[in-house]
């Protein structure tokens, strides 16, 4: 008499892939002036214009690109066992296959926090002195200072599993006296995390300090005559954020354990299959 009992092991896998890209950056531009315009000893019936412009731009660029591509295959198999043409079998048994992924991702998260400004002290001054009678003097100072930002985010994921489980296909035939049979069960737990260009679009403007001290005069001016001194200041940020995401999460699970074969028995147990069982879960932050 003999026995003969099948009995397959636990089987686990688990699949993880991971990146990260984050990082910061600042710039601020220094940029000073010294502005002097004077009208001194102008004649009578005169016309005297002195005019200076400062100009000054500053250009800045960002981009972050990132591609990430997640794949995991797994394969079980603890059934197609056979069992046949036995005096006594005790039993039939194949192990529970238990599948374990996971895919976390975080692509441009905090990389892009620009701090633009100006760092800048400007000294202007302007006087008309010992001017003609019936003149016009006239002092102007234009400052314009401009900042372009420019942040680009591009964010690619793709996650893909296949997974195929097999603890079925057993067969148990011809046996005098079989035992029971029964087939493990199969549990998958597929996880999806990504995120994406998350506080990637964060520009901060006002970081520096701009300053412009101002002085005018007009001293000893002719009679009716037209005296002035003016000043134009100008500060503008043009921001511009970009920000894209391409996210795609796919899974491909096949569980068995069914199609088992007990025939031609003289005494056969019970025949119990397993459950299968499948969770799947997918966070996606992007933007």
């Amino acid at each position: 008499m003999t026995k003969l009992e099948h009995v397959r092991n636990l089987m686990r896998v688990a699949g993880i892939g991971t990146a990260l890209l984050a990082g910061s950056a600042g710039m601020v531009h220094a940029s000073s002036a010294t502005i002097t315009n004077t009208n001194s000893t102008t004649g009578s019936n005169s016309v005297n214009t002195s005019s200076q412009t400062l100009a000054s731009l500053a250009t800045q660029a960002w981009t972050n690109a990132a591609a990430l591509n997640n794949a995991a295959a797994a394969a079980f198999t603890s059934g197609g066992n056979a069992t046949n043409n036995n005096t006594t079998v005790g039993g039939l048994h194949t192990g529970t296959a238990n599948v374990g992924g996971l895919f976390s991702n975080a692509l441009n998260v905090g990389a892009g926090v620009i701090m633009p400004s100006f760092n800048s002290t400007d000294m202007v001054s302007g006087s008309n002195s010992v001017t003609g009678s019936n003149s016009s003097n006239t002092n102007t100072a234009t400052i314009t200072r401009t900042s372009v930002t420019t942040l680009t985010n591009s964010a690619a994921v793709a996650n893909a599993a296949n997974i195929a489980v097999n603890t079925g296909n057993n067969t148990a035939n011809q046996n005098t006296t079989l035992g029971s049979v029964s087939t493990g069960g199969t549990n998958a737990n597929i996880a999806y995390s990504t995120t994406a260009n998350s506080g990637a679009s964060a520009i901060l403007g006002g970081g520096g300090t701009s300053m412009v001290n101002v002085s005018g005069g007009n001293d000893h001016t002719g009679s009716n005559s037209t005296n002035s001194n003016s000043l134009t200041s100008v500060s503008t940020d043009v921001t511009t954020v970009n920000n894209t995401a391409n996210i795609s999460n796919g899974f491909s699970v096949t569980s068995d354990s069914g199609n088992n074969n007990v025939n031609q028995n003289t005494t056969a147990g019970n025949v119990t299959t397993g459950d299968a069982n499948l969770t799947f879960t997918a966070i996606n932050v992007a933007n």
